[in-house]
């Protein structure tokens, strides 16, 4: 098994010289970071804390990624794995996408994250790298899509947290931080339609017919006199 993380960073980057764990070129507009590892690399996987220490070598921690790819093979599994955690990437607002097959033993995908930048790259590699781990190992054919936590659980995170293993809480906390803003978006997002759908209605509705202009008011009746209906006071002559 063979993995290769590939990724592009926008902006000028420093040369960090060989204090670096990983490969990095810098060009004039944008820095290219990369990460080989073989199957025996996976074992001890703390992608964190190194790719974190790059970042600040290079000076790249707050720049936007342009590109994240990730070539792999020989993993047995890689293909329905990656197919079936879409729906867990989209939760965190990323997508992952890529054109292998349900069979597929190898290939290329690539994950794109809303906003992400050189500080969200050391859990991206972390992430991958503990997806290339689980596909080397047998993975159930079915097409049940993985929810995030399936996709936790699969990746080892879930037991790595339950016994406190090193790093653990740290890609927690990611997860969760990146979980906030997805539901943060959606709440935006259903607020905007609604919005929309009150504007339209509004639109929809016909306006209030106007009287037409000079049209004359039409005077109540006229009340009878104040003594009306009252007999006529009778005269002297009348009572004599």
């Amino acid at each position: 098994m063979h993995l290769l993380i590939q990724a592009d960073l926008e902006g000028k980057g420093k040369d960090a010289g060989k204090g670096m764990h990983y490969k990095a070129q810098v060009f004039k507009t944008k820095t290219k970071y990369e990460i080989s590892l073989d199957k025996k690399d996976l074992k001890e996987i703390n992608l964190v804390e190194e790719v974190s220490a790059d970042m600040t070598a290079v000076g790249m921690g707050g720049k936007p990624i342009s590109l994240f790819r990730v070539t792999i093979e020989g993993a047995p599994a890689i293909g329905r794995l990656v197919i079936r955690s879409t729906p867990a990437f989209a939760g965190i607002d990323a997508a992952i996408s890529s054109e292998m097959k349900y069979e597929s033993e190898a290939g290329v995908f690539e994950i794109e994250a809303e906003n992400a930048t050189g500080m969200d790259l050391p859990y991206l590699a972390e992430i991958t790298a503990r997806i290339a781990r689980r596909a080397c190992r047998k993975l159930s054919w079915t097409h049940h899509p993985l929810t995030l936590f399936d996709l936790k659980q699969s990746i080892g995170l879930v037991y790595d947290l339950q016994v406190g293993a090193e790093g653990a809480q740290d890609l927690e906390d990611w997860f969760g931080v990146r979980e906030l803003i997805h539901l943060e978006d959606v709440k935006a997002a259903k607020a905007e339609i609604a919005a929309e759908k009150k504007a339209a209605k509004a639109k929809e509705k016909p306006p209030p017919k106007a009287k037409p202009k000079g049209a004359a008011t039409k005077a109540p009746p006229k009340g009878k006199a104040k003594n009306a209906g009252k007999g006529k006071s009778a005269s002297l002559s009348d009572l004599s």
